[in-house]
């Protein structure tokens, strides 16, 4: 990841905790850390090729691997999967606790007071919702 993703992060999570919390978080206290490029690894093209082939490439495709996995208790009581929405390949993603009941009534992430809630974090951040991918954990 280069510096400038790295600082872009750091400022939408400084933002996002001032807007809710109202102050700057102690975690965000002082100057910003001195982020550096990661070192690039060596892997050859037809291996990241190889992976990116296998990857579930849309958001429908990533919705029948969760509908077919049965590995979590969720998988027995739910009423819809919850694949997340958003582009694909994002620079930020953000990944909330498990559906509650409102997010699998409805199949999508992040509705009702979690919504919300969300749009209160990243309002001062600037980042508009629909650019940044919304998932859930199990």
């Amino acid at each position: 990841m280069k510096a400038q993703d790295k600082e872009t992060i750091y400022n939408l999570l400084k933002t996002a905790a001032s807007g809710v919390c109202g102050y700057t978080a102690p975690a965000f206290a002082g100057a910003m850390p001195d982020f550096e490029d990661d070192a690039e690894t060596a892997t050859p093209n037809d291996a990241i090729q190889t992976a990116d082939a296998a990857a579930p490439n849309t958001i429908s495709a990533v919705a029948q691997k969760i509908a077919a996995c049965q590995r979590c208790a969720l998988a027995k009581t739910r009423t819809k999967v919850v694949p997340g929405e958003g582009v694909m390949k994002p620079l930020v993603v953000v990944v909330g606790e498990g559906p509650g009941y409102q997010e699998d009534q409805t199949g999508r992430p992040f509705v009702g007071l979690r919504a919300s809630f969300w749009t209160k974090c990243l309002r001062p951040s600037g980042f508009r919702a629909k650019r940044i991918p919304l998932s859930q954990t199990s």
